[in-house]
């Protein structure tokens, strides 16, 4: 979506439910939408907002509107789930169709033991250590460790 529509949008669904909040953007790379109760600020990720379409933005900005409303207590339990419900928003904890930019992340780790590369890739090198989750699923395990690279 567009970002200039995007901000307009939450602009205007902010200021019609709840007026005590503002808008911001974020510079997430894994969290579309963020309801921030003590800054009264809802914000959305620039990276993640240009990625996804329309109608997933739109409900994210309800998803945190209900937030909002529901208050910081409510998590993605009944109350928060009626408010949702209420604004039109699909009342789930995390979008099922939302796109992520994990992907691209430049960052991969690869088991020393096996050589297999991690699924997951990190925007940042990782500080802690971890085991590969092939080698060794139950915990961390400094036989099965990964090393990281930079791919991107």
């Amino acid at each position: 979506m567009e970002l200039t529509i995007a901000r307009r949008t939450a602009e205007e669904l902010i200021a019609l439910h709840v007026p005590e909040y503002r808008f911001e953007w974020s510079n997430g790379k894994t969290v579309l939408g963020h309801c921030d109760y003590s800054a009264r600020t809802i914000r959305l990720s620039r990276t993640l907002t240009t990625v996804n379409d329309e109608s997933q933005v739109i409900d994210t900005i309800r998803h945190e509107i209900a937030h909002a409303i529901a208050g910081h207590t409510a998590g993605h339990g009944p109350a928060w789930k009626h408010v949702a419900r209420k604004l039109g928003a699909v009342p789930r904890a995390a979008s099922q169709t939302a796109t992520g930019v994990r992907d691209t992340a430049p960052w991969v780790g690869t088991c020393t033991s096996c050589g297999r590369e991690s699924d997951v890739r990190f925007f940042r090198k990782p500080r802690n250590r971890r085991s590969c989750v092939k080698c060794y699923p139950h915990a961390f395990h400094p036989a099965y460790v990964l090393t990281y690279r930079r791919v991107s």
